[in-house]
């Protein structure tokens, strides 16, 4: 199993915790295009504590940045022709 870490706002950590936010989302940057050139089974949660999630994937896919995505601001420096990593999330592990 191969496992990512991601660093996450705290509001978006704790979204994810209660199970309301269902998918994370990343910059199509070379950064994240090498993170995720190979099967990514398990997303390592965390903010600036030492408190972290382990989340199982359901999927990762690169799209079109949705519209609402960049309206709701959160993806201020995104474009709208841009692409992004669309992350699915499954159930939490820990």
């Amino acid at each position: 199993m191969r496992t990512a870490t991601l660093r996450i706002k705290k509001k978006y950590y704790d979204a994810i915790k209660k199970g309301i936010k269902k998918e994370e989302y990343r910059a199509d940057s070379p950064y994240y295009q090498n993170l995720f050139k190979n099967k990514v089974d398990i997303i390592k949660l965390h903010y600036q504590s030492g408190e972290h999630l382990l989340v199982k994937v359901k999927g990762i896919k690169k799209i079109k940045a949705p519209r609402w995505l960049i309206a709701a601001g959160m993806l201020e420096k995104i474009h709208l022709t841009e692409h992004i990593f669309r992350i699915r999330l499954a159930e939490i592990l820990t």
